[in-house]
């Protein structure tokens, strides 16, 4: 990455304000090992074992967004001049700005060794930086261990143990604000650690079906902390109070979660041509977590939340009697009056759960060189506690357990004796309580994010896949994928950009969910021949298309005596407001020579150098974006053993 380039010449912008057109080689880089051993063992024909290993490490250098815009997230701060006239990146995948490191230990005063003089006033403690400052990269470790043993009891059935246990540790430095300033940066650590087993009894059924039964348990305990810097915001000073030089917050959340399921399925012909498949489970699952936003060290998010504390309580008609919150303890306001003092260490909760899902399903193969099949299935998808950077105790509470009817009509082709396969299906998703990233309006800081159901919302799609080869050298492969999603149910929330003014519910029924294109393609062409030496050559190309989304809600700006977004935020160019993610069509090319047990291969991805970004977002006085992947060349050696 760099400090970029536009795509017809350098940027006279970008020139202006003094960036350079100067790679950093190890900005974006990837450093990623993994490993995977397996050992079986059969000792007996009744008897086998499997065990697998994996692990994999990741110290690649984190992702640097692009700057876009600024916006007035704070409702009474404005942002500072340095970024109300910060140039817009070019249109380029490579153009990048961030700071000179990100501040990896907190505000502790011992870590303060000096100013950083952005404003020309050494004596302003908001620009200050820390000596505990580190690269934008990762140190992740994962490891597993699984263990799968299948025992026959007798011809008919078999009794089949599965025991797993892995690990997750990570810690991971973010510049997220797309400027060389400090406007947002964060420390993430955390770490996971998951405990299953499962038994379970298969058999056939009047040899011409198949049962399942069994039993699972599964203990899962994480624990996650975020250290968030933003000195050079509008955070600074926080509107009302004292001048608290806010270098940085944090938020930690701890959960462990117990879940137990059993469950049972069968497959059987009720016709000659026609197979039911029945399937039901039940889960129970109990869920504690403790989470809270923290002080990050030096005192200066206890005096806000002290002060918040104090507003909360003036507001409310009570005494004022002052905060309760101490360096490096839990600031997250309570909604509980009259004090509305955050608990210490942080607020003790609890989610418990169950559901029971199910599966009803038909498949029929009377018609020769075809498949087609009918499901319905009820499915849940668990709550979860979220982890945002909070003020309020509201965005502590977990979203409930997201519910799932589907229905799906498929079938799968076989024509031209063999040369061409073709599959497709219909579906229709009915949600309730759909889990999606959304925001809570908040008194002092504009909009926050975090975790909320949406009450009603439906997907219907419609799915294809072509795999044709026209000649023995040649080989054809697409597909396609339409989704329309819909919000159904009356949903009001708030956009990324409701502060002061713009404050207030949007009406969001109607809209599409967020993150889904409404289309996908992907076509793959590849040619194949064989030289003199008896080695195969190939040579390959794929296109594919992904259409136009919304990385978050946005306002519709159809409410009427509602203030519209884009209209109360107009020095945003058109679509910024909306957090869009553009559509694009790419193309790859590839060729190569296959040995004996060696394939060596060129590729070249995105050649024709299309600007894209994978995701847009407004976290706190910027809006960036993660770009795509630039023209990329390489080259690549395997082996089979």
């Amino acid at each position: 990455m760099y400090s970029g380039e536009a795509v017809n010449g350098p940027d006279p912008i970008w020139v202006a304000n003094g960036r350079s057109y100067e790679y950093d080689n190890e900005a974006g880089a990837k450093d990623f090992q993994n490993m995977r051993l397996s050992f079986a063992y059969e000792p007996t024909d009744t008897f086998s074992a499997l065990l697998t290993l994996s692990a994999w490490r990741d110290e690649s250098d984190s992702r640097r967004p692009q700057f876009i815009s600024t916006f007035k997230k704070n409702p009474v701060n404005s942002p500072r001049d340095q970024l109300a006239n910060y140039p817009r990146a070019p249109k380029n995948n490579r153009a990048a700005d961030w700071g000179p490191c990100v501040n990896a230990a907190g505000g502790k005063p011992e870590g303060i060794t000096g100013n950083l003089d952005i404003e020309g006033n050494p004596e302003n403690l908001n620009n200050r930086i820390l000596d505990n400052c580190g690269k934008a990269d990762r140190d992740n470790e994962y490891f597993s261990a699984t263990l799968r043993m299948d025992y026959d009891i007798n011809d008919n059935v078999t009794l089949t143990s599965q025991t797993s246990y892995s690990t997750l540790d990570r810690e991971q430095l973010v510049e997220a604000d797309g400027t060389i300033y400090q406007n947002y940066e964060t420390i993430q650590t955390g770490d996971i650690e998951v405990l299953f087993q499962e038994f379970r009894l298969s058999g056939s059924l009047n040899e011409t079906g198949t049962w399942v039964l069994g039993a699972n348990f599964e203990k899962t305990e994480t624990y996650d902390k975020f250290i968030a810097t933003y000195g050079f915001s509008t955070a600074v000073p926080v509107p009302v109070f004292t001048a608290n030089p806010l270098c940085c917050n944090g938020l930690f959340n701890d959960q462990e979660t117990d879940t137990l399921a059993i469950f049972g399925s069968m497959e059987y012909p009720i016709m000659d041509d026609l197979n039911l498949t029945l399937g039901i489970r039940y889960t129970d699952q109990e869920r504690s977590y403790i989470s809270c936003g923290i002080d990050g060290g030096d005192g200066s998010w206890s005096n806000t939340a002290n002060e918040i504390q104090s507003l909360l309580q003036l507001l409310g008609g009570y005494d004022i009697v002052g905060g309760s919150t101490p360096i490096g303890g839990c600031g997250t306001a309570s909604l509980t009056p009259p004090t509305f003092h955050a608990p210490q260490p942080g607020y003790d909760k609890e989610l418990n759960e169950d559901n029971v899902s199910w599966k009803v399903g038909f498949t029929y193969d009377g018609i020769e060189d075809s498949l087609y099949w009918f499901t319905v299935t009820q499915g849940f998808k668990s709550g979860s506690s979220p982890m945002v950077a909070s003020a309020s105790e509201a965005q502590h509470v977990a979203v409930v357990q997201e519910e799932l009817l589907a229905y799906e009509l498929g079938t799968k082709l076989t024509l031209q004796e063999g040369r061409v396969q073709l599959n497709a299906a219909a579906f229709f998703y009915d949600y309730k309580d759909k889990q999606v990233l959304g925001a809570f309006e908040d008194l002092i800081f504009g909009s926050l994010g975090g975790l909320v159901n949406v009450p009603e919302s439906e997907i219907t799609g419609f799915e294809a896949s072509l795999e044709w080869y026209p000649t023995n050298n040649l080989k054809v492969v697409g597909s396609v994928l339409h989704l329309d999603t819909e919000i159904t149910g009356e949903f009001r929330s708030f956009d990324r950009f409701s502060a002061g003014i713009n404050a207030g519910t949007k009406n969001f029924k109607g809209q599409e969910l967020p993150a889904v294109p409404d289309f996908y393609a992907n076509f793959d062409f590849e040619y194949t021949w064989q030289l003199d030496n008896g080695n195969t050559a190939f040579f390959g190309t794929n296109v594919s298309h992904r259409s136009e989304t919304k990385s978050f809600f946005y306002d519709q700006c159809n409410e009427p005596g509602v203030p519209c977004t884009r209209e109360v935020i107009d020095t945003f160019q058109p679509g910024d407001t909306d957090l869009v993610i553009n559509s694009r069509t790419l193309l790859d090319i590839r060729a190569g020579v296959e040995f004996k047990d060696w394939t060596v291969q060129v590729y070249g991805q995105n050649i024709l150098d299309k600007y894209y970004w994978n995701w847009a977002s407004a976290p706190v006085d910027t809006i960036w974006r993660y770009t795509g992947l630039p023209r990329t060349y390489g080259i690549a050696l395997s082996r089979n053993f």
